[in-house]
């Protein structure tokens, strides 16, 4: 069977087909960064022989989290932990790849900073009026840099 033969996706090597679907797992911790019960499920998935793990929303600044305990790679991320992670799911075989995520103005409860979104409309579940993206690009643009850049 084809599934649990090697592969490549966009790129990464896999050891087989299967896959873990990018889904909300909720076990950052409440400042976004990884915590040790999250590095473990993600272990337990590697060694459990999933080949590619899509991780939970990973967002690029603490601002932009849709809620609680979503990771977060804005300017006071924790990249070590993030590095642990990573480096635990390697270390059986598996590879990981993050759900980028911007959520923009579809924030759940109040938000925490600057919210920006494609443009300044209301948002008619949140409530929310956003900036036009255009209006605040650095912020957004650090964190990706800094997401593209963690190997």
């Amino acid at each position: 069977m084809k599934v649990f033969q090697q592969g490549t996706v966009g790129g990464i090597e896999v050891k087989n087909r299967v896959f873990r679907s990018a889904t909300y797992e909720s076990m950052a911790d409440e400042g976004g960064r990884v915590s040790p019960a999250m590095t473990e499920m993600y272990t337990g998935l590697a060694k459990g022989e999933v080949g590619l793990i899509i991780t939970g929303y990973v967002c690029f600044a603490s601002t932009d989290n849709p809620s609680a305990r979503t990771v977060s790679m804005g300017p006071d991320a924790d990249l070590s932990a993030l590095r642990a992670l990573t480096d635990a799911v390697h270390g059986h075989g598996g590879r990981v790849v993050a759900q980028l995520a911007h959520v923009g103005s579809q924030l759940h409860g109040a938000p925490s900073g600057e919210v920006f979104a494609p443009s300044a409309v209301v948002d008619p579940v949140s409530g929310i009026l956003p900036m036009s993206g255009e209006a605040r690009v650095e912020g957004p643009i650090e964190g990706r840099r800094r997401l593209f850049m963690f190997n």
